[in-house]
């Protein structure tokens, strides 16, 4: 009954052309050809003196699949390996410290592991972008497992108007909470953001990254322009002229909002 049930989704999906887009289909005949990278990493934490200590470790493995074979070859140019030192007194610039030592402790186990998946991650990521003969990438995590509690977590620090990450100096400024919104919703700009509901504003702002835009032209493309435009200018109002350069028949972004 089981078979029969997966078998009868199986046949709904490849009757689906929307939900073919999203999957590729692999040829054996130029399976030869394909190269895989698999990344795994590790982490640990103790406790000498005073002091916090991380140890984080990520490494990717490339392979060439033949016949049903892995041929490891550790990459050295794709690892990352680090140990973070923190003074407990520090803690707070990390995490928000709570209010009883057994918080602080399971907020402290959870560093070493936000550093670990961002490693995997940013291999991954770097992996994709400087090997143009990759094929697949092999993670002992699920992306969409990874995501929802990123996101979950994104979420609920934003709901709190406060995090250890603010003011924080970089080469584009400090980090503020503007920050962390646009990069919540517009990641690196790359993902498609649709013109409708609370959405829309932030298509408005991915429409200004290439450059200033008519209201008129605007209008063209996201409905109930004026609803959504009121609510940039209430964002730019909150975060003190930080988002909008300009906002009366043109619009256009600060240079800070673009970086």
């Amino acid at each position: 009954m089981l078979l029969d049930l997966f078998n009868n989704r199986l046949n709904i999906i490849s009757s689906t052309k929307e939900l073919l887009k999203c999957i590729k289909h692999v040829s054996h005949k130029e399976f030869d050809e394909y190269k895989a990278i698999g990344i795994d990493g590790s982490m640990d934490y103790e406790e000498r003196l005073d002091m916090l200590l991380f140890y984080v470790n990520a490494v990717a493995f490339t392979a060439r699949l033949k016949s049903n074979r892995f041929e490891d070859i550790r990459r050295s140019n794709l690892k990352i390996s680090t140990a973070i030192p923190l003074w407990k007194s520090d803690i707070g610039s990390i995490i928000e410290e709570e209010d009883n030592e057994f918080e602080t402790r399971y907020s402290s186990d959870k560093i070493p592991y936000s550093f670990m998946t961002m490693a995997e991650l940013k291999l991954a990521a770097d992996a994709i972008t400087n090997y143009k003969d990759l094929k697949l990438v092999l993670l002992d995590r699920s992306l969409l497992r990874t995501y929802a509690p990123l996101t979950r977590d994104v979420q609920m620090l934003i709901r709190k108007k406060s995090s250890p990450l603010i003011d924080i100096d970089t080469e584009y400024g400090k980090v503020s909470m503007l920050d962390i919104i646009l990069a919540y919703m517009l990641g690196d700009a790359s993902i498609y953001i649709p013109p409708r509901g609370s959405y829309a504003r932030y298509a408005i702002i991915k429409e200004l990254l290439d450059g200033e835009k008519r209201i008129e032209e605007l209008r063209l493309r996201i409905d109930d322009i004026d609803k959504h435009i009121d609510k940039l200018k209430k964002l730019d109002k909150h975060f003190k002229g930080l988002l909008l350069a300009r906002s009366d028949s043109v619009l256009s972004l600060t240079d800070y909002a673009k970086d």
